[in-house]
């Protein structure tokens, strides 16, 4: 029973340690009010029960952001997350030679937490 419960803290130790991941590439799709960036991920599966984080550790996430234009910078504030339009960010989105980098933050007032989707993306090329 002892070895059971020190393997079940490993495995929980590790599980906390596991990072996210973002693919390499950022789609972009032409809209009439402007361009939807999308770009994909692994995250960790939260979940409470450790058979169900044996049987499925991470899925697979995606965040679609609607700007204005996909040329130079686009402050945060002027990007719309599209499954949640209410959310407000600040920080940039810059765009440069094929590639966007974002570097954005949750919300307007301190202290501002950094995206888990900041980095940068080669763009492709955009889909009317």
């Amino acid at each position: 029973m002892r070895k059971i419960a020190r393997l079940l803290h490993v495995v929980l130790a590790l599980a906390g340690c596991a990072s996210v991941s973002n693919a390499p590439v950022a789609e972009c799709h032409k809209r009439a009010d402007g361009y939807v960036l999308t770009m994909h991920g692994v995250r960790n599966n939260m979940t409470h029960s450790i058979v169900m984080f044996l049987l499925k550790p991470t899925y697979e996430a995606k965040l679609e952001l609607l700007v204005p234009k996909i040329s130079g910078s686009v402050q945060g504030s002027e990007a719309v997350r599209l499954d949640d339009p209410t959310e407000r960010f600040s920080g940039s989105i810059d765009f440069s030679s094929g590639t966007v980098a974002l570097s954005l933050l949750f919300g307007t007032v301190r202290p501002q937490i950094p995206l888990d989707w900041n980095g940068r993306y080669q763009l492709t090329q955009c889909i009317k």
